[in-house]
């Protein structure tokens, strides 16, 4: 499960559809769930990425490095072999419309 807060700065742009002037129903929920989309990644997100012998593993997202590591602190290796792991900064590659 992901957690994910919200944050002050992105509330605006998300009422400023809400208050915006009546509109169609669907029109709205479109435009919020755009907006949030979007906002959601544009935000810098972290997975941790580990390797062992046999397999490879990936945990997250995270919301931020400092819960990546926390999360990362908290690892077990699931076999004999030691798990080597790190945390990797996501990126987005935005499609053009």
């Amino acid at each position: 499960m992901v957690e994910v807060r919200i944050h002050k700065a992105e509330r605006a742009p998300v009422e400023e559809i809400l208050n915006a002037e009546a509109q169609d129903l669907d029109e709205v929920v479109e435009q919020v769930f755009d907006r949030v989309t979007d906002l959601m990644l544009s935000r810098d997100w972290y997975v941790i990425r580990a390797v062992d012998d046999h397999m490879a593993y990936h945990w997250g997202p995270y919301e931020s490095e400092a819960k990546a590591k926390k999360a990362l602190g908290m690892l077990v290796s699931p076999g004999p072999e030691p798990l080597k792991a790190s945390i990797v900064k996501m990126y987005r590659i935005k499609e053009e419309s």
